[in-house]
């Protein structure tokens, strides 16, 4: 039987040994991953349950979880398909050429393999562009043929998501199962202009059928002891009919589940029950900045800075209710100074979020924000390595880079702080005395 390996590359960072800042410590740099939620790549998964069906013996090896790939690993399979994004371009790359010289097959597809297709094809075999469902079977086929073609492009927004198969989740192992990712959906109504989504997904918005979701909580169920699961999708609130499905199916289950939002999902209070009734307990939630002007210059439709002042009032909605909001927020604006990492940290305290996630603005390839960055010059460095999203790699009017990362440093040390976690210690405690009180 013919087999192949699909390798999520991990990103070694400016450094080169996977500190995601130059200037962090490995201390900051495991509070900052210890807030994350830490998931496998669910389309390697996706297309190693394709390969199966075509007929192929599969592994799957994310280095975030199994670390460096062996040698031995990748010269043993006669293909190897490469799930590329911007800050894994490199080590993407260097294993590349490793292993072509072995004889051995290499694809590359993801996002930055999308985004940059002329710098991509000529690190591989073969590249795949677009979402993978029906190319990457055609690719099998062809290679099956001795036909392979040198490039697979799949138009935006025209995969059927009932063709979408359940991923290899049989193929999870040990730490991988801890917190389980399952996409129900794609697309997003909103056009934040340093999001990939709708170059990757086109402009519209597709959902799976409650039966496909049902069938693949069971598929989940019957390989893995884990009761928590991360329904990948951009925003779970981007149609009602689809949200209420989710629903009933995760009703059904003893699964605790996170999920990402937007804050209209804080604005109905009998929404965020039956979410809480579902088993949501954490929602990520992209606030993006405390600073209206920032707000302002996000989306085309200026949707994030018509609701700023709902900010508050929505996220003790949803965390009196019993699930934890996660706020992502993005500095190094080119309206931030020194006064917004202050009232970015003031915000954070004030609404006793329950976690934050605050990244650099990162123009990655694919977005609007990159090519207007490219276009008025204001971008750093190409060095795919340096865009973790925790390192600046844009110019900023009237900070330098160490300016940058000194407020982020200490915006980081105020929230990691004793203090803080005091704080929002007691102020959970007394969410949870008010819910057992109330029934």
């Amino acid at each position: 039987m013919r087999n192949i390996l699909f390798y999520v590359p991990q990103m070694q960072g400016p450094t080169g040994d996977g500190r995601l800042n130059m200037d962090w410590t490995d201390a900051i740099t495991q509070k900052v991953m210890g807030q994350r939620w830490k998931t496998v790549t669910l389309a390697a998964y996706v297309l190693a349950a394709i390969a199966r069906e075509e007929g192929y013996e599969i592994t799957v090896w994310d280095e975030d979880f199994r670390g460096p790939i062996a040698n031995q690993e990748l010269e043993r399979v006669e293909i190897v398909c490469m799930y590329v994004v911007t800050p894994t371009a490199s080590r993407a790359y260097e294993v590349s050429q490793r292993v072509k010289r072995n004889r051995v097959w290499t694809v590359m597809g993801g996002p930055h393999a999308t985004a940059m297709p002329e710098e991509c094809q000529k690190m591989c075999h073969t590249l795949m562009m677009g979402e993978g469902e029906y190319s990457f079977r055609q690719f099998l086929r062809d290679y099956g043929q001795g036909k392979a073609r040198a490039r697979y492009e799949q138009a935006r927004g025209k995969v059927a998501l009932a063709q979408s198969p359940i991923p290899a989740y049989d193929e999870l192992q040990g730490e991988e199962r801890r917190l389980i990712p399952m996409q129900t959906a794609r697309g997003c109504s909103h056009r934040c202009r340093f999001c990939n989504v709708h170059s990757l997904y086109g402009a519209g918005y597709r959902a799976k059928a409650e039966w496909q979701i049902e069938r693949e909580l069971r598929a989940i169920e019957g390989v893995s002891q884990t009761k928590r699961l991360y329904v990948t999708d951009d925003n779970i609130v981007s149609r009602e009919d689809h949200f209420e499905g989710l629903m009933k199916a995760f009703s059904e289950t003893q699964y605790t589940w996170y999920a990402n939002a937007d804050i209209s999902f804080g604005l109905d209070r009998t929404k965020i029950k039956r979410a809480y009734q579902s088993g949501l307990r954490q929602v990520l939630i992209g606030l993006e900045s405390v600073n209206p002007k920032v707000l302002y210059t996000l989306n085309p439709d200026q949707y994030k800075y018509r609701q700023r002042d709902l900010y508050l009032q929505a996220i003790q909605a949803i965390q009196a209710e019993g699930i934890g909001v996660t706020g992502s927020f993005i500095v190094g604006h080119e309206n931030d100074g020194e006064e917004q990492f202050y009232q970015l940290e003031t915000f954070i305290r004030e609404s006793n979020l329950y976690a934050a996630n605050i990244t650099f603005l990162t123009p990655y390839p694919g977005t609007p924000l990159f090519q207007s960055m490219k276009r008025r010059g204001q971008i750093l460095t190409y060095n795919w390595e340096y865009y973790t999203i925790f390192q600046p790699v844009l110019k900023v009017r009237g900070a330098t880079t160490q300016q940058l990362n000194g407020w982020y440093l200490s915006l980081l040390d105020h929230i990691y702080s004793v203090d803080c976690a005091n704080e929002k210690a007691r102020y959970f405690a007394d969410v949870y005395r008010k819910r057992r009180a109330s029934g």
